[in-house]
C-alpha cells in the first residue's frame, strides 16, 4: 500500500485543509494518508476518517510551550522515517519561501525526503524560475526577500475557479487536479430534502450558504482589523438584499459567532461558528447559492463541481483623509442608496480599517478597476457587495429567475467540460509523479 504525506507549514492555514480532503477523496483504497500541520489547521483534520494527522509546532506554540508532536528536526526525521512515504505533497508552501523565520519547519528539513515531491497549490500564486526553482509570481517586485525552493518537484494546481491557463514560461507545465463529486443529482436532492426538515422550512425556501474563512479572520485580526464589524456589516447588507427577494431565505452563515442583533422575519439566519470538513461537504450540496469573500476560496471549485451557482463578494468602497476628516471614496462613484450610505458611514466611524478595496478579504487590492462585475470567463459571479442595485439584481436572478439559473448551470457544465482535457484525477496525478521522478 502506497503512503502519501501532506505537509502544511503555515500556522494560519485553513482553506487548504478542505483542498487536501478533495485530493484524498479522488484516490483509491490502495493509499494511506498522513498529514503534518500546525495546530490550527490540524484541528480540521484530526477527526478525518482517512487521514492520520500529526501536529507541527509553530513559533507561537514554542513561545507558549504548547504540546506538539513535532518541534525539532530530530522529531521530524523520526516522524518521516516512521512513515517512509512514497510521495510527499507540500501544500501551498509559499510561507516557507517568504516567511521561514516565523516557522519551526525549515527548508533544510526537506533534504531528508527521498521520495518524489509534489507541490499542491490552491491559490496559484507560485511560479517556477528559469533554473527550475520554486518561487512566487512577480517575486522581483515584492518588498520582502523571496527565497526559492531548490528541490525536485512536480507542480500540481487544484483546478482553479477560472479556466486553467498554462502560464509558465518553462517547458514543464503543471498538472491540474480535477475535482470530481461522486454524488448523483438524486443523492443531492435527498440531502436537500433532509435539510428542509432540519431547518423546519418548506421547499419554497431558498438556501444560501455564506461561507466565511477562519483563515481570513485570523489574518484580519493580525492586521489589526476590527473583523467583527466587517462580518456584521456583510451579513446585515445581505439580509437587507434578501428581504427584497421574492422567496423566504434560509441563510446559513459559517465560521463566525452568532450576531444577536441581526434579525429578520423573512430571512432566517442559522449560524455555524465551527464547521467540520464533513459538515461543509454536506451543506454545500443542499445550497441554491454559495457566497464567499475570496476569489481563491476552494469552495468555488467545489460549487462548480456540483453545479451550485457561486458569488464572490468584494468591495470597492474605501476612504481618504482630507482636511483632517475621513471621506468615503468608491469606484462606483456616487454611493447608490441610503442603506449603503448609512452602512459605510457606520464603518467609517467605528472600524475604518475594514474599508479597503478587496477581492479577497482581508487583502487589499489596487487592481479593482481591472475586475469585471460579472464575467462568463469564471465559474463564479463577481459582485461589488455594496453596489445595491447591481448586487441585489444579481442575487435575485440567481435565486428566482429560472432562465438565469439554468444559464448559470449551463456555464458551469461548460466550464467543467472545457477543463476536462487539461485536468487529471488525483489517482492519475500520483501515478504521474511516481513515474516522472523515479
Amino acid at each position: 500500500m502506497k503512503k502519501i504525506l501532506f505537509i502544511l507549514v503555515n500556522p494560519l492555514s485553513h482553506d487548504e485543509t478542505f483542498g487536501i480532503d478533495n485530493f484524498v477523496k479522488g484516490l483509491s483504497d490502495d493509499y494511506e494518508f498522513y498529514c503534518l500541520a500546525p495546530l490550527f489547521p490540524a484541528t480540521y483534520l484530526l477527526n478525518h476518517q482517512n487521514i492520520k494527522t500529526t501536529t507541527l509546532a509553530s513559533s507561537i506554540d514554542m513561545e507558549h510551550k504548547e504540546i506538539n508532536d513535532i518541534k525539532s528536526f530530530d522529531d521530524w526525521k523520526k516522524y518521516y522515517d516512521s512513515i517512509k512515504p512514497d510521495v510527499v505533497f507540500l501544500v501551498d508552501p509559499e510561507f516557507i519561501i517568504t516567511a521561514e523565520s516565523n516557522l519551526v519547519f525549515k527548508r533544510t528539513w526537506l533534504s531528508i525526503i527521498e521520495c518524489p515531491i509534489g507541490i499542491l497549490e490552491y491559490h496559484d500564486r507560485l511560479a517556477v524560475t528559469k533554473k527550475g526553482y520554486l518561487t512566487l509570481k512577480n517575486a522581483d517586485k515584492l518588498p520582502a526577500k523571496v527565497h526559492t525552493l531548490k528541490i525536485p518537484f512536480t507542480r500540481v494546481i487544484a483546478c482553479p475557479p477560472n479556466r486553467p491557463v498554462l502560464s509558465l514560461t518553462t517547458e514543464k507545465a503543471p498538472l491540474y487536479l480535477k475535482n470530481e463529486e461522486p454524488f448523483s443529482n438524486l443523492a443531492m436532492y435527498s440531502i436537500k430534502s433532509s435539510l428542509y426538515e432540519e431547518l423546519r422550512c418548506s421547499d419554497d425556501n431558498k438556501i444560501v450558504m455564506l461561507f466565511f474563512s477562519h483563515q481570513a479572520m485570523l489574518e484580519g485580526i493580525i492586521a489589526n482589523m476590527s473583523t467583527g464589524y466587517h462580518y456584521k456589516a456583510v451579513i446585515e447588507t445581505l439580509v437587507h438584499y434578501f428581504e427584497q427577494v421574492g422567496a423566504p431565505i434560509q441563510l446559513l452563515v459559517f465560521n463566525v459567532p452568532k450576531i444577536e442583533e441581526i434579525k429578520s422575519e423573512k430571512v432566517h439566519i442559522h449560524y455555524f461558528p465551527s464547521l467540520s470538513i464533513e459538515g461543509y461537504k454536506h451543506w454545500i450540496k443542499a445550497a441554491d447559492l454559495l457566497l464567499v469573500e475570496s476569489i481563491t476560496h476552494p469552495a468555488l471549485i467545489d460549487a462548480a463541481a456540483i453545479n451550485v451557482p457561486a458569488v464572490v463578494l468584494a468591495n470597492s468602497v474605501t476612504f481618504k483623509e482630507k482636511d483632517g476628516q475621513k471621506i468615503l471614496v468608491s469606484e462606483m462613484g456616487k454611493i447608490p442608496t441610503k442603506f449603503v450610505w448609512d452602512k459605510m458611514n457606520e464603518l467609517l466611524n467605528i472600524a475604518p480599517e475594514v474599508l479597503i478595496n478587496y477581492v479577497s478579504f482581508p487583502h487589499k487590492t489596487t487592481r479593482w478597476t481591472e475586475k469585471k462585475f460579472i464575467s462568463d470567463n469564471f465559474a463564479y459571479y463577481f459582485a461589488d457587495l455594496f453596489n445595491e442595485p447591481k448586487t441585489l439584481s444579481l442575487l435575485n436572478e440567481l435565486l428566482m429567475d429560472t432562465k438565469a439559473i439554468e444559464n448559470t448551470k449551463k456555464l458551469l457544465t461548460e466550464y467543467l467540460l472545457n477543463s476536462t482535457e487539461l485536468t487529471q484525477t488525483a489517482e492519475d496525478i500520483v501515478k504521474t509523479i511516481l513515474s516522472a521522478q523515479r
